[in-house]
């Protein structure tokens, strides 16, 4: 056997030695998967009978069950809290739930805020959020303050204690200086009670920040706020364009087009997004008849100006005939385009 063939027989081996390693390795992994596992359910069957008599306003029995010591039994009891929660989303339920966490699992949290590992502490902040254990709520505070710039906590930490109503956080949060991205504004809004929310409205409304100006527009008119009507009002003659297009939004999700908001006029705007919401709001304020500026839309040089003219113009009770006209008759070649794939759409075809 020459040297290069007893080389290349070692390399097999030891290859298949490895793989044989590595395989084991698998097993003891998933074997201890299997067995931690096990355990969590047994732990969720001895834990959810008690947590069943709590809801119901019995004896809990042995409330050292209940007990988060080890990280086992922290898991299983918050496991078994949620899924009671999502089956039992009540007011009343939801108290008791939040009580249990409470009592059995603040200190854990409190503790697993100071661990020097970030998982530990989004996953203690995200179910300090689900439970809403106010009394966290220095301790999260403290969290944010020292993490402002760190881009893992920051946004768990924002949501948390917005969810917490905490007032020192909202001065914090909505400062004047405040340069947040725009996602973590509405999410932070979205979560404040409606008692705050109110409160804040006309104040965010008006703040130096666009990002927060758009961004309470855009919760109020997912909210569909009839309050925030004459926010969206003001909102719609702001200088930035982003918050004058929530602004057009906020109209078109409540189904309103005032007076004093014109689409013929949004529609000589320099910008495609704002033309694109002249066609939105006419669609809705289909009342005003069909308009020069609708037929110019759908010859647009922006596709989606086009689509949600032609979208508009398909919803009129006079748009079929409309959009045949302008498809046997206009010169534009988009236009007719336009117009072809709205006729085809009214008679059940996709666009």
């Amino acid at each position: 056997m020459g040297p290069l063939v007893l080389l290349l027989l070692i390399v097999l081996i030891l290859f298949l030695i490895s793989l044989m390693c590595f395989y084991v390795y698998l097993r003891i992994i998933k074997a201890q998967r299997f067995r931690k596992e096990e355990e969590m359910e047994r732990l969720k069957k001895q834990i959810r009978p008690f947590v069943s008599a709590a809801l119901e306003g019995k004896d809990q029995g042995d409330p050292a069950l209940l007990d988060a010591g080890t990280e086992a039994a922290q898991s299983a009891l918050q496991d078994v809290l949620l899924e009671f929660m999502k089956w039992m989303n009540d007011e009343d339920t939801v108290a008791v739930i939040n009580n249990l966490a409470s009592l059995k699992l603040a200190e854990p949290y409190r503790k697993q805020l100071r661990s020097r590992k970030v998982s530990a502490r989004l996953n203690a902040m995200y179910f300090i959020e689900n439970f809403h254990l106010t009394e966290l709520e220095p301790d999260v505070l403290a969290l944010y303050r020292e993490n402002r710039n760190r881009a893992e906590l920051n946004p768990q930490a924002s949501r948390t204690l917005a969810a917490l109503q905490s007032g020192t956080f909202r001065k914090l949060f909505f400062h004047e200086d405040s340069s947040e991205a725009g996602y973590l504004y509405k999410e932070v809004i979205r979560r404040l009670d409606d008692v705050v929310y109110s409160q804040w409205m006309e104040t965010l409304v008006v703040h130096p920040n666009r990002k927060i100006r758009s961004a309470v527009l855009a919760v109020a008119a997912q909210k569909g706020d009839w309050s925030a009507i004459p926010l969206f009002e003001k909102a719609a003659v702001d200088d930035e364009l982003e918050v004058r297009l929530q602004a057009y939004k906020g109209f078109e999700k409540l189904g309103v087009v005032p007076d004093m908001i014109i689409p013929a006029d949004i529609a000589a705007s320099e910008y495609w997004p704002e033309r694109m919401m002249a066609a939105r709001l006419w669609r809705v304020a289909h009342s005003r008849g069909i308009q020069e500026f609708i037929r110019e839309l759908i010859k647009d040089s922006s596709w989606w100006v086009r689509y949600y003219a032609g979208e508009a113009l398909s919803c009129h009770p006079n748009g079929e005939e409309e959009l045949l006209f302008i498809h046997n008759t206009s010169e534009d070649p988009f236009a007719r385009d336009m117009a072809g794939q709205w006729l085809d759409a009214m008679k059940g075809e996709v666009v």
